[in-house]
């Protein structure tokens, strides 16, 4: 039994996705070229291969009395994926002498330091050294016409986009998506829900209220507990009457008025705004109370649950107003993180209607991300561009010139690399 073979473990890994290269690039006039290169402070720019839709150059330069060249091997691909490579570098014009007792000789091969390496991006550029150095035949055994040929040889991988799922098999990836279906909470949830469940537990009393604007006081439809138990299970945590069962309608968080009751410990934890306030000698900090100006009694209530919860609630994923809402209460009071998921949340509702208010949005609260997912949605079609400039906004007008006009600036560059290239490039 233990000679048979195991299945599995054929099975279980699939290869990764490869291209093997075997390419030949040649150079006329090598010499020409090397003093050019010297004069110009320029490498030699050369197609060398093309791998996963990607073109690779040979760069090669010189020192002023050196005998061979130093080569790099370049990309610059508008993919994001994952690749690592294994390759080098030979020419029948660089030899050494594997043994100098014996008449014989070998080419001298170029290769990265690390096997394999990584092709990092957007650009990458990757050094590739000799193993030896060409003491045999070099630059100084060339005519001025000699054409070099350089062999490049090896292979690329594109590897999985999350590193962790190369280390796993799919049996294993299939029991852990299996496990989490099931709903069983891991350390992190009930660690969320056990700190969320203290907004109700009577044996933790709040020792802080928030005060949202008394204007609102009419729009108030809903405690701070309601919110908890629409969008979380912690309420269930809530015991009954005694006997274990839980209760028929789940205890209200503490309110008094307008006002929702809180732990200062846990507001300070997440908020600098928070933490300074009542940590000050500050009217706040003596008498217990903060003034929530501008946030509604609802909007309270989205902030506490976002708080407690460690995070936007499932229930606001969907929601527009309450995102925006929740964003702006989060900038206010300094909690980055709530922040940020809300910009990403709303990065997925961008519109052709909301489009403008949101690139305000972003702006105003300095969410780059949202910012540059509005700016390219706009910049799609000429249309929203249009739309956008014909706003009294003179912030908007402005942010969407200075994305057109990056744009097109980065545009130019690249074509004036791309012509430079073709200027130097031999095609093999």
């Amino acid at each position: 039994l233990s000679a048979m073979p195991n299945p599995g473990a054929t099975a279980g890994l699939a290869p990764f996705e490869r291209e093997h290269v075997n390419a030949v690039v040649q150079v006329p006039d090598y010499l020409l070229r090397k003093a050019i290169s010297i004069q110009q402070r320029e490498p030699l720019v050369i197609e060398a291969l093309v791998a996963f839709e990607e073109m690779f150059y040979l760069l090669l330069s010189w020192t002023d009395t050196g005998s061979f060249p130093h080569l790099r091997l370049s990309s610059v691909g508008p993919r994001q994926h994952k690749l690592m490579m294994d390759l080098s570098v030979q020419s029948p014009q660089f030899t050494h002498a594997p043994d100098p007792l014996l008449p014989s000789f070998a080419p001298v091969v170029w290769s990265p330091t690390q096997r394999p390496c990584e092709i990092k991006r957007p650009s990458s550029c990757i050094m590739l050294e000799p193993e030896q150095p060409p003491l045999h035949h070099n630059e100084m055994h060339m005519n001025l016409d000699q054409t070099v040929t350089f062999s490049v040889m090896g292979t690329v991988w594109e590897l999985d986009d999350c590193p962790t799922l190369s280390l796993q098999c799919r049996s294993f990836r299939a029991q852990s998506r299996a496990a989490a279906s099931t709903g069983q909470p891991g350390v992190t949830s009930k660690m969320i829900a056990n700190i969320a469940s203290t907004l109700q537990a009577t044996d933790m009393p709040t020792d802080i209220w928030l005060v949202p604007d008394s204007e609102s006081e009419a729009e108030d439809e809903r405690g701070v507990g309601d919110a908890i138990v629409a969008t979380s299970s912690c309420a269930e945590l809530d015991a009954g009457d005694g006997d274990g069962s839980p209760t028929k309608e789940p205890r209200r968080g503490p309110v008094e008025g307008t006002a929702r009751g809180a732990h200062a410990f846990l507001l300070q934890a997440q908020s600098p705004v928070f933490r300074r306030m009542l940590a000050a000698p500050m009217s706040e900090a003596s008498q217990r109370r903060v003034r929530m100006t501008g946030v509604k009694p609802g909007e309270l209530d989205d902030f506490m649950l976002a708080i407690y919860t460690f995070g936007v609630p499932a229930a606001f994923h969907e929601d527009e107003p309450r995102l925006l809402s929740l964003l702006s209460t989060a900038d206010r009071y300094g909690l980055v993180a709530i922040r940020d998921e809300c910009a990403a949340l709303l990065e997925l509702r961008i519109s052709e209607k909301n489009m403008a208010d949101l690139l305000q949005i972003a702006d105003r609260h300095q969410t780059t991300g949202l910012r540059t997912a509005v700016l390219s949605f706009i910049a799609g079609r000429l249309e929203r561009v249009s739309a956008v400039m014909d706003t009294d906004d003179r912030s908007v007008r402005k942010g969407i010139k200075e994305f057109l006009s990056d744009a097109e600036s980065c545009y130019s560059k690249h074509s004036a690399v791309v012509d430079l290239k073709m200027g130097v490039t031999l095609t093999v």
